[in-house]
């Protein structure tokens, strides 16, 4: 395995987990927080790839490492989210909507507005939202990644030239 693929899937995997674990308790603050996973999978990735090489690499090259790592961490927390809705740790569909009825955030809305918000809700909750996180990970994780080569230099300073030890 390459240290790249080491790296992304370091990245991808932790903050994968962690974004599923952070959603757990239904916290919209805690919510805020899962985006911030999918920005760190590009900086751990970055982090221990130029960390464990010793070296310095392009704002490009760290891009790419958190997109792929980003990819992964979608993924992840989007299988981990499906999962953890069939054991009922997570609310599913139907449970979502009757807590926002039971709050009263229906009652001044038109019928199409609900069944808007309703399909919205279906489609989170399935494979549908699994493909826009993935979609949203992947943007996140190209920032991260690229953050992450801008902040985690190594060596000489010169991307991609290792420093002597």
């Amino acid at each position: 395995m390459s240290d790249k693929t080491q790296s992304i899937l370091i990245g991808g995997l932790a903050t994968g987990l962690l974004a599923v674990l952070l959603s757990l308790p239904q916290n919209q603050c805690l919510g805020c927080l899962v985006c911030l996973c999918y920005i760190a999978s590009g900086l751990v990735a970055v982090w221990h790839y130029t960390n464990t090489n010793t070296l310095t690499i392009t704002g490009g090259e760290g891009a790419g490492i958190g997109a792929l790592s980003g990819l992964v961490c979608g993924f992840v927390a989007g299988l981990l989210g499906l999962i953890f809705r069939a054991i009922g740790l997570l609310p599913g569909p139907e449970e979502i909507i009757e807590q926002l009825e039971a709050s009263g955030q229906f009652d001044q809305m038109e019928p199409e507005q609900l069944d808007l918000i309703y399909n919205l809700i279906e489609l989170s909750a399935g494979v549908g939202g699994i493909v826009i996180g993935i979609v949203v990970a992947l943007i996140l994780g190209v920032i991260g990644g690229a953050i992450g080569a801008a902040v985690f230099k190594k060596g000489s300073g010169t991307p991609g030239e290792v420093s002597p030890a």
